[in-house]
């Protein structure tokens, strides 16, 4: 992760799973790539427990997301707004985020991501 040049990405999608998030919220670099991307107005894709993430991030503010329904007290807990979507697009602070609850979710998420993807002038 020392070598991201993450300038030549369009869009951060972050992993979901327990251990994922867990071991991700704990490594300084992560964090900075997802400030960068968010303080750059560049989209964040996050499913599952990847949320997670963007509490340590300091990411969290009164962002509308869905996730697994396991963190959900710790996203409200960090300022969020939690909804039971298979997908979420949020555009509140400044930079879109879009959600998504689980790997049973694939589908609607990744036609979200392509979505924004391709809306996004600049790509």
């Amino acid at each position: 992760m020392d070598h991201v040049h993450y300038d030549d990405y369009d869009l951060l999608i972050i992993p979901g799973g327990a251990v994922n998030a867990d071991l991700l919220r704990h490594h300084p670099k992560a964090l900075e790539i997802i400030q960068s991307f968010s303080n750059q107005a560049k989209p964040i894709a996050v499913i599952c427990h990847a949320p997670l993430v963007l509490i340590n991030a300091e990411r969290i503010q009164a962002e509308q997301l869905t996730s697994h329904k396991n963190i959900r007290l710790d996203l409200e807990n960090a300022g969020a707004i939690w909804v039971d979507e298979a997908v979420h697009t949020c555009n509140a602070g400044g930079w879109t985020l879009i959600s998504s609850r689980s790997s049973e979710d694939l589908p609607p998420f990744n036609q979200a991501i392509l979505k924004e993807l391709e809306s996004n002038s600049s790509i």
